[in-house]
């Protein structure tokens, strides 16, 4: 028997909630600024030059208006996620 995405979506839901009131998980905050490109290296395993491709490439969205390379958190969380 195989379960459809929403029903794993539930049980993964319920299993991080029982740990959590167990004391066995904790989900920190989700994070509101955006990634430098060292910070997004750490995150995402991947080198300097692959992060400035896949920025370049727009996978990664920069932040509009500044010098440094900055990376918004919802474009990261989407390629996390498996968004092409």
């Amino acid at each position: 028997m195989m379960l459809g995405a929403d029903a794993v979506e539930v049980i993964a839901a319920a299993v991080v909630a029982d740990m959590e009131a167990r004391g066995l998980a904790v989900v920190g905050p989700d994070r509101s600024r955006p990634f430098g490109v060292a910070e997004l290296m750490e995150e995402t395993m991947l080198s300097d030059s692959a992060v400035r491709r896949m920025v370049e490439a727009g996978v990664f969205s920069r932040v509009a208006h500044t010098a440094k390379v900055l990376v918004t958190v919802e474009s990261v969380r989407r390629w996390q996620g498996g968004a092409k």
